[in-house]
């Protein structure tokens, strides 16, 4: 799947893309190819701008996650359910881990 495509961004696509970049533009500057070179260079910021985008996304997802957990822990404290009160902390922490991840 290459970053072109229109699925999700993707830290491991990214990095990829990142890597062949950097093969392109390396054999470029072995044969001399200005223009592979400049290829190599531009498939390398694509990659990052791709790893970029995937680390905002999934740290953006454990925001909204340990927001939802909160509400979900509350509702469970004022309703007495102490199930419901758990498994939003346990959102809570599992959204904050990830958005710290990726922050």
């Amino acid at each position: 799947m290459s970053s072109s495509s229109k699925c999700a961004p993707s830290q491991t696509n990214g990095n990829m893309t990142n890597l062949v970049g950097q093969a392109k533009e390396g054999l470029g500057n072995v044969v001399g190819s200005e223009s592979m070179q400049n290829q190599g260079k531009t498939d390398q910021t694509k990659g990052t701008v791709e790893q970029v985008s995937a680390q905002v996304l999934d740290a953006a997802s454990g925001a909204y996650n340990q927001a939802a957990g909160i509400v979900t822990g509350v509702m469970g404290s004022v309703t007495g359910d102490g199930s419901q009160e758990a498994q939003g902390k346990m959102q809570e922490k599992a959204g904050a881990a990830k958005k710290d991840i990726n922050t």
